[in-house]
């Protein structure tokens, strides 16, 4: 038996819901980095490996979901973007 935790697919990001376990299997559906800074700060996820690749995959379902980058006026306007999101995922 194993137990999946993260489901992932290019723009598509759900993480099981840690505190239901083990009497209910809940999946959380994840948009945007805003929704993954609240899974981690809530326990929905649990576990620094885990956490670190929800706040890295939530990252990209919104950058696929926000047209994968072509908001930008070019590279370093994204690394830009990208920086601040990565610093707002690690905040408290």
């Amino acid at each position: 038996m194993v137990l999946e935790a993260i489901r992932y697919t290019r723009g598509s990001l759900q993480l099981l819901e840690q505190r239901r376990l083990p009497l209910e299997t809940e999946w959380v559906d994840i948009l945007n980095t805003e929704d993954g800074w609240t899974a981690i700060r809530e326990m929905t996820v649990r576990g620094a490996p885990a956490i670190a690749i929800a706040a890295a995959l939530s990252l990209a379902v919104e950058l696929v979901r926000d047209g994968g980058g072509a908001q930008f006026a070019g590279a370093p306007a994204a690394v830009d973007h990208i920086n601040k999101k990565l610093d707002y995922l690690a905040t408290r």
